[in-house]
């Protein structure tokens, strides 16, 4: 079985979470514009390590707006296959654009320092 056919069987990107759009129109076509620059278009049977590297191109393009941690090839693929939903997110937005649909979700989102961290 195709992974895509595989992929579109799990939920959409509701299930994953996302966060109120904190970057504007004209910060995130620029940021669209260096991660398409850097990655192409369109991909019809994308694999695991191609999601990966969208995703890692995604967070590097992102100012600072989401973890770093998924810079990091092992962190984004083990995310992705965790995640039901984020391989098809990013099918998606690889294929149709735009990635503002990544940049909020939930889960990449930078970590928020815990009142834990302050005592």
């Amino acid at each position: 079985m195709k992974l895509l056919s595989k992929l579109l069987s799990f939920p959409t990107i509701m299930s994953l979470g996302s966060i109120s759009n904190t970057l504007d129109d004209a910060t995130h076509d620029a940021l669209d514009k260096q991660v398409n620059e850097c990655v192409g278009r369109s991909v019809e049977n994308a694999s695991l390590s191609d999601y990966s590297f969208l995703l890692q191109t995604v967070v590097k393009f992102s100012s600072g707006a989401l973890d770093p941690k998924y810079d990091s090839s092992c962190a984004a693929r083990e995310l992705i296959r965790g995640q039901p939903g984020l391989a098809d997110t990013l099918h998606a937005a690889w294929n149709n654009g735009p990635h503002r649909n990544i940049r909020n979700l939930s889960i990449l989102q930078v970590p928020k320092p815990s009142a834990v961290e302050g005592s």
